[in-house]
C-alpha cells in the first residue's frame, strides 16, 4: 500500500456522504455580526500575531488597511498602484505575517498580475519608522504562470510550524484543460515541459529566520521540486489552520456539482483530492485510471440545493465564543449564509448558524486573538460575536504568556524653544512593539508658587521594536500666548511635564515622566 493510499484511507472514517450529512438550524447563541467598517471590496481580513490591537483588510483593488483599535487609518498599509487587476476572479487576494512579525517586520502578500494573470507570492517588510506602513520594495517569491481569470486560489497562511502555504487553482477553464491538478510530471499549465505543475495545489515553502527560504529535502509525490504539499484540488480559495490542534481545513470550490472541505491533519502531505477524476464525492469530468483512490472530503454540498461556490472558512477558537468552540464556520457566496461544522468524531455535521445572509459574501479569517471577521465584495466588515474583547487562546502557535512590561529609552533635550516651534519634541524606542500614549502639561512656576498646568494635547503612536520614533506633541497658539505672557512677567519658569505610558500586545505597561523645560 503507498503511503497516499494509506492517508486516503487513514481519514475514509471523516467522509460523509450528501445522503447522511446532519444539517440543521442551530440557535445563535449569543452570536452575532458586528460590523467593525466598511471597505472596497475586501477579499481577506488577519493581523500580525500578538498584536491585540490591529486588523488588517485586505482590498481586492490592491490595497491593504489597518483597523487599529477600532478605527480605520485613513492611510493604507500598502497600495500595489497598477500591479493587479479585478478582472474576472482577479486581485489582491491575501496576505500573512511571519511568525516573528514583531521583530523581522516580514509579510507576503498574494496578487494576481494585471499584465498577464500571473500568481505571484512576494515578501514584504513593514517600515521602521511607521509600524503602520509598508516599505515600498518587495521580494518576489514565486511567480505562477495562470492565462484564466478564475480559479486563482489565493490563500496565504504560515502554519504551526512556521511554513508559509500557498494555495493555487487549477489554471481557471472547465473541466481542468491543463490537466494541472493531478499533473506533477508533464507540464504547468503555460505549456512548458520539463516541469511540473504548481496550480491546483498546496504548497509549502519555508522562510528562513537570516532571510530567504528552503523547500524540504523530498517530496511526498516524488516530484522534481518539494513545493508541492497536496494536490487534486480544483480551486482551492480559502483554507485555514486550527490553531488549537494545527489541522489544515480547505474548502475547495467545486464546478456544477458539488462544493467540499477537506481536513488535512497536521504534517499529512500527500494527500491527492481527486480533481479532476473527482468532484467532491462525485465522479468528475475525466476518466480516473485503473486503481486511482482519492481523499473524501468531510462535508459536501449540492449545487441542486443552491450552493455555487464555497467560501472558507476559520476554526473557532475566540474564548469569547464558546458555543462554537472547535467549529468550522464558513458560507457560500451564492447563498450568503454563514454555516459552522464539526469536523471530527468521524461523523461531520453541519448548521445554518442562522444570522443574516452576506452578500457577496468573500472571506473569513482571523485576528491574533483569534476573532472570526467575515468580509463582502459589497464593503463590511463583520466580527463574529457581541463582545470585542481580545483574550489571547490557547493551543498551537499560541503566544507564551507575556507578564515583562517593555523596556522604553526616552531621549530628550530638556530645554526646547516651544514658543519658536510649537511643538515639544522627544525619541523613543521600545524593545519590542509597543503603544505609546503620552499625556501632561505646561506648569508656570514663581518661585516656590505654581499656577494651574495647562494641558497638553494627548498623542499616541504604535512603534516597531527596536525602530527610534520621533513622537511630537504640539501646542495650541493660546496655550503658547499664554506661555509668553508668563515669561514676560519675570522670575518665572515654566516646565512641561510629559506622563508617558508605554504597553505591549499582552498589555503589559512600563511608565515614565519626562520633564522639559521651556526656553
Amino acid at each position: 500500500m503507498n503511503r497516499t493510499t494509506w492517508v486516503v484511507r487513514a481519514f475514509a472514517a471523516l467522509s460523509v456522504l450528501l445522503g447522511l450529512m446532519a444539517v440543521a438550524p442551530m440557535a445563535r447563541a449569543g452570536v452575532d455580526l458586528v460590523q467593525i467598517g466598511d471597505f472596497s471590496a475586501p477579499t481577506f481580513v488577519t493581523a500580525p500575531p500578538g498584536d491585540a490591537s490591529r486588523v488588517f483588510v485586505v482590498e481586492r483593488a490592491g490595497r491593504v488597511r489597518v483597523v487599529r483599535d477600532g478605527a480605520t487609518l485613513p492611510t493604507p498599509f500598502l497600495d500595489l498602484g497598477n500591479a493587479t487587476s479585478v478582472e474576472g476572479e482577479r486581485g489582491l487576494l491575501s496576505m500573512a505575517f511571519a511568525a516573528d512579525y514583531a521583530t523581522s517586520g516580514r509579510f507576503w502578500i498574494f496578487y494576481t498580475d494585471a499584465r498577464d494573470g500571473t500568481l505571484r507570492i512576494e515578501e514584504g517588510r513593514r517600515d521602521p519608522a511607521d509600524p503602520d506602513e509598508a516599505l515600498p520594495t518587495r521580494v518576489p517569491i514565486l511567480s505562477i504562470p495562470h492565462r484564466q481569470g478564475n480559479h486563482n486560489g489565493g490563500q496565504l497562511a504560515v502554519g504551526p510550524d512556521g511554513a508559509l502555504y500557498i494555495s493555487t487553482g487549477d489554471g481557471g477553464g472547465s473541466n481542468d484543460p491543463y490537466e494541472n491538478g493531478q499533473n506533477l510530471t508533464v507540464r504547468d499549465e503555460s505549456g512548458a515541459s520539463g516541469r511540473h505543475s504548481l496550480l491546483g495545489k498546496i504548497l509549502r515553502i519555508v522562510p528562513s529566520p537570516t532571510g530567504g527560504y528552503t523547500t524540504p529535502p523530498g517530496n511526498p509525490f516524488g516530484a522534481p521540486s518539494s513545493e508541492v504539499w497536496e494536490l487534486g484540488l480544483r480551486n482551492p480559495y480559502r483554507f485555514a489552520f486550527d490553531r488549537a490542534s494545527g489541522t489544515m481545513v480547505i474548502a475547495d470550490v467545486g464546478q456544477e456539482k458539488v462544493e467540499e472541505v477537506d481536513v488535512v491533519a497536521p504534517g499529512a502531505a500527500g494527500m491527492n483530492f481527486g480533481w479532476s477524476f473527482r468532484e467532491g464525492n462525485v465522479p468528475g469530468p475525466r476518466a480516473a485510471p485503473a486503481g486511482f483512490a482519492a481523499a473524501e472530503p468531510v462535508l459536501a454540498f449540492s449545487h441542486a440545493a443552491g450552493w455555487c461556490s464555497i467560501i472558507g472558512g476559520a476554526v473557532v477558537r475566540d474564548p469569547a465564543l464558546p458555543d462554537l468552540a472547535g467549529r468550522y464556520v464558513f458560507g457560500d457566496y451564492c447563498l450568503g449564509k454563514i454555516w459552522s461544522a464539526s469536523l471530527g468524531g468521524g461523523q461531520a455535521t453541519a448548521s445554518d448558524l442562522g444570522l443574516p445572509a452576506v452578500p457577496e459574501l468573500s472571506s473569513f479569517g482571523e485576528d491574533a486573538c483569534g476573532r472570526v471577521y467575515v468580509t463582502s465584495l459589497d464593503g463590511p466588515v463583520y466580527r463574529l460575536g457581541q463582545s470585542g474583547e481580545c483574550v489571547f487562546p490557547g493551543g498551537v502557535g499560541a503566544r507564551e504568556a507575556d507578564t515583562t512590561p517593555p523596556e522604553v529609552q526616552v531621549r530628550v533635550k530638556h530645554a526646547q524653544r516651544l514658543l519658536r516651534t510649537g511643538m515639544l519634541q522627544l525619541r523613543v524606542r521600545c524593545n519590542e512593539q509597543c503603544t505609546v500614549r503620552t499625556g501632561g502639561g505646561l506648569q508656570v512656576r514663581h518661585g516656590a508658587a505654581h499656577a494651574a498646568a495647562i494641558v497638553l494635547p494627548n498623542v499616541r503612536s504604535t512603534i516597531a521594536a527596536g525602530a527610534l520614533v520621533r513622537l511630537r506633541v504640539r501646542v495650541s497658539a493660546a496655550s503658547r500666548r499664554a506661555v509668553r505672557r508668563a515669561l514676560a512677567r519675570g522670575g518665572r519658569t515654566v516646565t512641561a511635564r510629559l506622563a508617558l505610558r508605554v504597553s505591549d500586545a499582552a498589555g503589559n505597561v512600563r511608565r515614565r515622566t519626562v520633564l522639559i523645560r521651556v526656553r
